[in-house]
């Protein structure tokens, strides 16, 4: 038996990693940190690399860093145009000078870059069971068919030139409607693959 070939055309293939730290990690508490980093292996428009937003009030941080410019604002665009409108997005980015990316080895991985006057280290540890999930066929999104392999983190922790951002991790109901759990909202996205949607129903 021979493997399935999806039948559209690739889109998107990547590790979304993302930090979303609250008060006490409480889910009804205020938010105090927010880091959402995209490494992109391949994307059919806008080519391959890293993108990071990071808003860290406490820090006084609040931009879009990658390792390519134009992408940077390709992505920018590409999520003003999905809705968000955090002020980052309006912003022109900032060019990363290092990243590196700390490979998962005893239960936790994380990122580390900078740029001129600042320094940035993401932490996600503690680590839960890896589960996959796949979305054809309006799954996930009705535009795309989704499949990654998730993790969460209990722990997570945002660095800024030194000094830790407030806050902590907490289990986010919002992926109930997709998982049917919920899960950590420190967490990543890995191989994230997605592509135009097969013609294919699921039966039912």
């Amino acid at each position: 038996m021979t493997a399935r070939t999806h039948p559209g055309s690739p889109i998107l293939v990547m590790d979304h990693s993302v930090i979303t730290l609250r008060e006490g990690g409480d889910p009804g508490g205020g938010e105090t940190a927010f880091l959402s980093l995209y490494d992109i292996a391949f994307h059919a428009t806008m080519g391959a690399g890293r993108v990071a937003l990071v808003s860290v009030p406490a820090a006084g941080l609040d931009a879009i860093f990658t390792d390519r410019l134009e992408l940077g604002r390709a992505m920018a665009a590409r999520l003003r145009g999905m809705g968000m409108t955090t002020p980052m997005l309006s912003r022109e980015p900032l060019v990363v000078t290092d990243l590196w990316r700390d490979p998962w080895i005893d239960a936790w991985f994380g990122y580390r870059f900078r740029a001129p006057g600042v320094e940035v280290t993401a932490r996600w540890e503690d680590l839960d069971a890896p589960l996959f999930a796949e979305g054809p066929n309006g799954g996930f999104s009705e535009r795309e068919d989704i499949w990654s392999l998730f993790v969460g983190a209990r722990s997570a922790t945002i660095t800024v030139n030194g000094a830790r951002a407030p806050g902590a991790p907490f289990d986010d109901g919002a992926w109930l409607p997709k998982l049917g759990r919920a899960l950590s909202s420190a967490h990543a996205a890995l191989g994230e693959t997605r592509i135009t949607p097969s013609t294919e129903r699921r039966p039912g």
